[in-house]
């Protein structure tokens, strides 16, 4: 809409590696931010697939509020163009990213689950819900049942590796059982594994069935690509994972999904489609965000998020199938049982697409052969010469602050872990540096790792 308030606002082009045209900025994109963006000012919720007290000028809805809100920080001296949510990288300019993009399957009708941050996205990839986790900030931890433990039960194994073991990883906030599955304790269906394993496993050939990577990285450069983070630790992370996998015995039978977990904030045009909820007559009352309450019932999508489907078995190109990241759940339980025993997590999952239906669509009779076999990565960024040469960060490092992004992840990650004075609270501390954070991650690790000792020996206290 016209409007003093509202400034024209054009896309802009930034570059990895120039330091200036960097993406530092943290866009809002809680779901009371996200509710703004996609509806308009005032908006407080969505029930039954529509907005809540939505401003009629944004009916219907154009995802005017990404600009509208967003501008009055963008058109500050402080905030110069490239900090806009209509920032992004010049094609080619990623020199991972854009040549998987080239090479393989691009899927540009991939949404997130939720219109919302970082943890319930992430809930909806284990569990096809993010059962109210981290709406209430009492709370982060889900109790559902997940891919996980569902997969052992059909026989298939999982691990979930991760790029430092200073870090929670996703099992964190997931439910006990699979959390006190810890690598090394456990060798298979495990959580925690670190990267090398995974270099090694691949190697050897004894690469689970379901191979889940997460991202975090709490000290030095950070690989999860989420803002205000630079994304050359994350296109290195892609450049270990895809270089490790192409030069293995496993190439020729392993897919490759690159997601993400949400959209960050930033601007897209596409309206996220209604789509059944987890659990059809939920409604879950949201209190995240300040005094404001927030009504959903989760029956809509979040924005679209990124994809890539990497295999020597497809034919580069575009897929428009509409997919979300419960669409690999829906396919690992297709795959898990030969396509004939319909399982799921919940409404979601069962309804949702398979990741089948764009594989089909690109599916060759013959294994490609004209397939990169080593992507180039940035050196000296976090990986050099291949994902097992990890390049720890130097100790002046933990002298420096941490990001905001990185604490606000960490206390969302940690504040569902048992067994510690601080557990079901409201953390609001301060850490003049990462070590400080980093000590603190590892006492509540600790104090959970005690916490399911004893919660699998009874008799102990």
């Amino acid at each position: 809409p016209p409007g003093a308030g509202n400034p024209k606002q054009f896309p802009f082009a930034i570059t990895p590696g120039v330091s200036e045209r960097t993406y530092t900025r943290n866009p809002n994109h809680s779901f009371g931010g996200m509710m703004a963006d996609l509806y308009g000012p005032g908006t407080i919720g969505i029930i039954q697939g529509q907005p809540l007290n939505a401003p009629c000028k944004t009916q219907p809805e154009t995802n005017s509020g990404f600009i509208h809100t967003n501008n009055i920080q963008a058109g500050a001296p402080e905030y110069p163009e490239q900090y806009s949510v209509m920032a992004y990288f010049k094609w080619e300019s990623m020199k991972v990213f854009h040549e998987l993009a080239k090479e393989f399957v691009v899927c540009d009708n991939w949404f997130c689950d939720f219109p919302g941050h970082t943890n319930p996205n992430r809930a909806f990839m284990h569990c096809a819900t993010s059962g109210h986790m981290a709406m209430d900030s009492n709370t982060s931890q889900v109790f559902e049942p997940t891919i996980f433990e569902r997969l052992e039960s059909m026989d298939k194994d999982w691990k979930m590796y991760i790029v430092s073991n200073r870090v929670p990883a996703d099992t964190a906030f997931l439910n006990n059982l699979v959390n006190s599955r810890k690598w090394p304790q456990y060798k298979n269906n495990c959580t925690e594994v670190l990267l090398p394993q995974f270099c090694a496993d691949v190697q050897e050939g004894t690469l689970p069935f379901y191979s889940f990577i997460c991202p975090w990285n709490f000290r030095g450069p950070d690989p999860s690509m989420h803002p205000a983070s630079p994304v050359e630790p994350g296109e290195n992370l892609l450049a270990g994972v895809y270089n490790t996998l192409r030069n293995s015995p496993r190439w020729e039978d392993t897919l490759l999904i690159i997601n993400f977990d949400e959209n960050g904030g930033l601007h897209d045009h596409v309206r996220p489609p209604a789509f059944i909820p987890p659990y059809p007559g939920q409604t879950c009352e949201m209190t995240a965000e300040g005094s404001q309450p927030y009504l959903c019932d989760y029956s809509r999508l979040g924005p679209r998020i990124p994809a890539l489907l990497i295999s020597p078995w497809l034919e580069k190109g575009i897929d428009s199938t509409r997919l979300q990241n419960t669409s690999i759940l829906r396919f690992l339980f297709d795959l898990a049982s030969g396509f004939k025993t319909p399982s799921y997590l919940t409404e979601r999952d069962r309804d949702a697409n398979s990741v089948a239906i764009a594989l089909e669509h690109h599916l060759r009779r013959e294994m490609r052969t004209d397939c990169a076999e080593n992507l180039p990565a940035y050196q000296g960024v976090i990986f050099e010469d291949g994902i097992c040469n990890l390049l720890n960060p130097v100790e002046a490092d933990l002298l420096l602050p941490p990001a905001d992004y990185i604490v606000e992840i960490a206390m969302e990650y940690v504040s569902g872990l048992p067994g510690h004075p601080d557990s079901n609270k409201i953390v609001l501390k301060q850490f003049g540096t990462t070590g400080e954070l980093l000590a603190y991650l590892q006492e509540r690790k600790d104090a959970a790792q005690a916490y399911y000792a004893a919660w699998h020996n009874p008799g102990k206290t």
